[in-house]
């Protein structure tokens, strides 16, 4: 499984070689966590949500958190947030693959749920 993310990140910098590194990281990332991402039903579904956390070096989610942006009161936010925290902290989608020399730009990191992107 690892070859294939390592072909779809080599790919992707001969389509687009002004890509940055950190884009590249992030799409590496989104691709592992992907299988662990069960949306909420209805129109919960469509929530944007910002995740906050830290990395180990070894790639394990240390902590998570809801951005604060996205923390709303409604049952709609609440479950979108719940989806979005529970699909961080999934151990199946563990280890990241972060490269080493990214660990410091990813050691505290920021993602977004965007029902658009998955």
């Amino acid at each position: 499984m690892r070859a294939a993310r390592a072909l779809s990140v080599s790919a992707a910098l001969a389509l687009m070689p002004s890509i940055a590194l950190a884009q590249i990281d992030e799409m590496m990332v989104l691709q592992t966590i992907r299988p662990c991402w069960y949306p909420p039903n209805g129109p919960a579904a469509k929530i944007a949500v910002g995740i906050l956390g830290s990395l180990g070096r070894d790639g394990r989610v240390v902590e998570a958190r809801v951005a604060p942006e996205s923390i709303m009161r409604d049952p709609l936010h609440a479950a979108a947030n719940t989806a979005a925290l529970r699909t961080v902290l999934n151990p199946s989608c563990q280890p990241w693959p972060i490269p080493s020399a990214s660990y410091e730009s990813w050691k505290s990191f920021r993602l977004t749920f965007d029902p658009r992107r998955f």
